[in-house]
């Protein structure tokens, strides 16, 4: 995924960007049942979460600039690199007592 997003901000499109965020808010944001609208409520409510905050992330959303994708990406490719190198050096098994790595 990582890789995918860094090699996808080198040709960046803005249109193409801003209809993935329309799009992926707008299913945040959809039709809901009554039942959903609730739970949705209920953690926003939980978390603390007002009309304001949603407005400012959508706002925060909508300007977010290709190479921003692409620093997010560069972020996920080195966490997983951490994660992989971390992991090489522990002797895991399994229940069974099967290494895991």
């Amino acid at each position: 995924a990582g890789a995918y997003l860094t090699d996808w901000a080198y040709y960046p499109d803005q249109l193409q960007l801003n209809a993935a965020i329309v799009k992926g808010w707008g299913s945040l944001n959809g039709y809901k049942t009554p039942y959903a609208k609730g739970l949705t409520g209920f953690y926003r409510f939980l978390g603390d979460v007002d009309a304001q905050q949603l407005q400012t992330r959508l706002d925060e959303l909508l300007n977010t600039q290709p190479k921003d994708v692409g620093l997010m990406g560069s972020a996920i490719g080195e966490a997983a690199f951490n994660l992989v190198a971390s992991t090489a050096d522990v002797e895991a098994t399994s229940s069974n007592g099967q290494p895991l790595f």
